[in-house]
């Protein structure tokens, strides 16, 4: 009978060491937007879209190392909204009316240019945030936000 119950005991120890696990990497992996590092990032195409998918703005491409940079430290500074993970991004684009799509671009193996991500920045609640498809809608700083829509309107 003991041997029994120090069987039960392990068994308990052992799943809550597993549910510990898994706690630390779904939290070690909350605030990730799986963005490649900005020195690999080689263009940044943003457009205005408002109303039903229209655009309300040219295509801005840039190719601008400061540009870039200063698009991609905005978003390593971004932060999952909690209840937000991947089942609450499954469209391709945000249900705003109103955004900024930002396409960020990197070399692929054959040497051509390959989309690395679909983020769109859009102010809700009056907070800034970034959807990025099929991944989560993240929150970043306001000072953040302007930042990168000065970047598209001073092009």
């Amino acid at each position: 009978m003991r041997k029994h119950k120090n069987f039960i005991w392990l068994l308990v120890a052992a799943a809550v060491l597993i549910g510990v696990a898994i706690l630390f990497v779904n939290n070690n992996d909350r605030n990730n937007m799986n963005l490649p590092d900005a020195d690999l990032i080689t263009r940044i195409e943003m457009e205005q879209i408002s109303g039903l998918g229209t655009t309300s703005g040219s295509v801005f491409s840039t190719r601008r190392r400061d540009n870039i940079n200063a698009i991609m430290s905005a978003f390593s500074g971004a932060t999952r909204l909690a209840g937000t993970g991947a089942n609450s991004a499954m469209n391709d684009t945000p249900f705003q009316e109103s955004y900024l799509a930002i396409r960020p671009y990197v070399q692929g193996a054959d040497g051509e240019e390959v989309l690395a991500a679909r983020l769109f920045l859009y102010t809700e609640g009056g907070e800034e945030r970034i959807f990025s498809s099929y991944v989560g809608i993240f929150k970043i700083t306001q000072d953040d936000g302007n930042k990168i829509r000065r970047i598209y309107e001073n092009r």
